[in-house]
């Protein structure tokens, strides 16, 4: 993150903390440590998320659609190369199901508007980043 933020935003640290009770009945509801670089990513992120809410943007909605993806890797830890193969053939076999055993994958693809796909609009060469022909 150090490389896209510039020089010109101090990393000064924060640290937020929320308890409840007093002495010995003092809980901890939340302890929360971070910089002005997270601020600055949250700014970013939040821009993005009112884009899409807005516009219906289609490179917001893969934006978030990539940063899905992306989050969703992060959060699979595999304890070995076994288990990851045996994933995703499962996977493979559960995408074939769905995708020609049923109209399901059909059905959302044309009329579900969530940032859970990648879209490319047919126009684009033509109109550039304004382009709206899906």
């Amino acid at each position: 993150i150090l490389k896209v933020i510039p020089s010109a935003v101090p990393m000064v640290p924060f640290h937020l903390k929320f308890t409840q009770g007093e002495g010995d009945n003092l809980e901890v509801i939340m302890d929360y440590n971070f910089n002005t670089h997270d601020l600055v990513c949250l700014a970013m992120c939040s821009g993005v998320g009112v884009w899409y809410i807005l516009k219906k943007h289609w490179i917001a909605n893969n934006l978030l659609g990539l940063a899905f993806a992306v989050n969703g890797v992060e959060l699979l830890h595999l304890s070995n190369v076994v288990t990851g193969c045996i994933l995703l053939g499962g996977l493979f076999f559960y995408d074939i199901f769905w995708v020609f055993g049923t109209d399901v994958m059909v059905t959302v693809a044309k009329s579900f508007e969530a940032p859970i796909k990648l879209v490319f609009p047919q126009d684009l060469l033509e109109n550039g980043l304004g382009a709206s022909n899906f």
